[in-house]
């Protein structure tokens, strides 16, 4: 086995990685219960070995991280020129969703081989291989400095309906949010698995809608419309914020 390296989800290079204090995310969430630690930059996980990470910050990241970096500079407060809404950027979007995939792959306590993991490491290997049917990712404008990971856990595709749940994984940090489905549709959010036919390099104005800012606690808040199924892996999300 080869020895296993750190992996900064969200990645080195979109954003800038400060310490954080990282909580359980259910205890963040119960009032008196915040029994966490400090990572001295940023989020990481301890899950993937040397060479795939090396492969994914060299095929995947630069992407996302351009991605992210566009955006903050679109939305500076001292930005002249007049934004637009919704805003568009260009990208690689298959690339794109791979280093998502990547960074949600990785971002677990337990390794172990549930077939949705299974399917993403065998897509990750391959740069060509097609993005498999029964993920779809979406995503959404996330104005907090904050990072919560989440993983392998099932809530309402529209809430208050019970009876359709979803399959779930995300990841949100500043300045964008992503949660990767089994259902084509998520409560209204924009899609990127449209894209998932394209070559791996071609590229697409997506388009970010800043005024559907969500609560940062969302969708992940449990109330009488909104329910959560969690495993013994979502039960290690985490929440992470700026040391002060």
């Amino acid at each position: 086995m080869k020895p296993l390296s750190w992996d900064h989800v969200p990645p080195k290079g979109g954003i800038n990685l400060t310490s954080v204090e990282v909580n359980n995310l259910y205890e963040f969430y119960t009032a008196g219960k915040q029994n966490g630690w400090v990572s001295q930059n940023g989020v990481k996980y301890r899950t993937i070995c040397v060479d795939c990470n090396s492969k994914i910050g060299s095929e995947f990241d630069p992407v996302l991280n351009q991605l992210n970096r566009s955006l903050i500079n679109i939305i500076q407060p001292d930005n002249p020129t007049w934004v637009a809404n919704p805003v568009k950027i260009r990208t690689k979007p298959v690339r794109l969703m791979k280093a998502v995939l990547a960074h949600l792959l990785s971002a677990k306590m337990h390794i172990d081989e549930v077939v949705t993991d299974k399917n993403m490491r065998e897509m990750l290997l391959l740069v060509n291989q097609s993005i498999p049917e029964d993920l779809h990712i979406h995503y959404w404008f996330f104005p907090y400095d904050t990072t919560v990971i989440m993983r392998d856990f099932a809530l309402p595709v529209v809430p208050g309906n019970f009876s359709v749940c979803t399959f779930a994984h995300m990841i949100k940090y500043f300045p964008l949010a992503f949660i990767v489905t089994d259902s084509d549709t998520f409560r209204g959010l924009t899609t990127l698995s449209q894209y998932r036919n394209l070559d791996i390099d071609q590229e697409v104005d997506i388009e970010i809608y800043l005024d559907n800012v969500k609560d940062f606690d969302w969708p992940e808040k449990v109330d009488e419309s909104n329910i959560l199924f969690l495993s013994a892996e979502s039960a290690n999300a985490i929440y992470a914020r700026r040391k002060q």
